[in-house]
């Protein structure tokens, strides 16, 4: 296993966690890619590849420590809260969409629910 010399002004600056389960013992996984502080993250030379190098390891953790039987599905939760609509140009969705693509590639059959809360008025 490599190292994660990065973990923790990745923790600071990107809002995601993990908290209690579903009604059907889901892990549940929320994510605030609004308040990611991308300029934090830069100054701190964090590029795209190493936020998705923890996510792929946050994938991990979820299915070897929180819920390793393999017919164990999860509830992803993406709160956009705060966002606008400059921010669907940027790299936030950019990450979005290849953390997507992972964990489609990766954990297909683990996919329980994914929910998009907190969306504006706007998006449709």
């Amino acid at each position: 296993s490599c190292p994660h010399p990065k973990i923790h002004i990745i923790k600071q600056n990107y809002p995601h966690y993990f908290h209690l389960r579903g009604k059907k013992n889901e892990c549940c996984y929320y994510e605030k890619p609004p308040k990611m502080n991308l300029t934090e993250l830069k100054k701190d030379k964090v590029n795209l590849d190493e936020l998705l190098r923890h996510y792929a390891l946050c994938c991990e953790f979820m299915w070897t420590e929180i819920e390793p039987t393999e017919e164990g599905k999860s509830i992803y939760v993406i709160d956009l809260d705060g966002i606008g609509i400059r921010d669907f140009a940027g790299e936030v969705v950019v990450f979005v969409k290849r953390a997507s693509s992972f964990t489609g590639a990766h954990y297909p059959e683990r996919s329980g629910s994914i929910y998009i809360i907190n969306v504006p008025s706007w998006f449709s």
